[in-house]
């Protein structure tokens, strides 16, 4: 799998005004919708998916959140990131009790069933490095953030990972 191909600098979110995590997630779904990489109805599968199956997660330093929806709500696999400058919350995942204060989010697009697992599996090793996500929230440019992204996948393939 070509993890880099999931990322491109226009589905970056630098997120100032979002007030829930409801508007956070609609100012990337809108990104990706607008650029024709998921349909109309990802957003409202996105939400009810939230509700059934939180996606919040609390590593060591931040709160991220890795919200996605089924297959056929998507036209082309992309990753969006969020950067959010005040943070939302959310339930974790698993725990829907709990809350999580989240300032990164990893919005899924993802067109092939068979990838989500492995996607997922990268992404959960990538937040659990907490001096790459230190890196992507104090990130003051897309650019920035695909280069951390593209250094992290670069070392994994380096070590045979």
């Amino acid at each position: 799998m070509d993890f880099d191909s999931y990322f491109d600098e226009a589905f970056i979110c630098f997120i100032k005004e979002q007030k829930s995590k409801e508007e956070a997630l609609e100012v990337m779904f809108n990104n990706l919708y607008e650029k024709g990489v998921v349909k109309e109805s990802y957003f409202k599968a996105l939400l009810d998916r939230e509700v059934q199956y939180a996606t919040g997660l609390q590593t060591s330093s931040r709160g991220v959140a890795i919200p996605h929806t089924d297959y056929e709500h998507v036209n082309e696999e992309k990753i969006s990131i969020g950067v959010l400058e005040k943070s939302v919350v959310f339930e974790h995942m698993g725990m829907p009790e709990v809350s999580v204060d989240v300032e990164v989010i990893f919005m899924l697009a993802i067109k092939k069933p068979e990838n989500q697992i492995g996607v997922l599996q990268i992404i959960m090793d990538l937040i659990q490095k907490e001096e790459l996500l230190d890196s992507i929230k104090g990130a003051g440019s897309k650019e920035a953030v695909i280069d951390i992204i593209r250094e992290y996948s670069t070392q994994k393939m380096t070590n045979g990972e």
